[in-house]
């Protein structure tokens, strides 16, 4: 993954087995926290999605680095 790709969340998917079972996995996992959250919840305000983007991007950034 190139750097701009890292800023930008665009990447291929992962092409070995191992990475496409985890990516499906972490997936499956991901739906059934996704089901946990009440469906009543207020959608974020502009300022809160933007904060949380940042966060998902800097995670991404911080596995990538631990994979390197």
């Amino acid at each position: 993954m190139t750097e701009e790709e890292s800023r930008s969340g665009q990447a291929d998917a992962p092409s070995t087995s191992s990475g496409q079972a985890l990516r499906k996995r972490a997936e499956e996992i991901a739906r059934e926290k996704g089901a946990r959250i009440p469906e009543n919840m207020e959608a974020p305000s502009p300022e809160q999605a933007r904060q949380v983007l940042h966060e998902l991007q800097v995670h991404q950034i911080e596995l990538e680095m631990q994979n390197e």
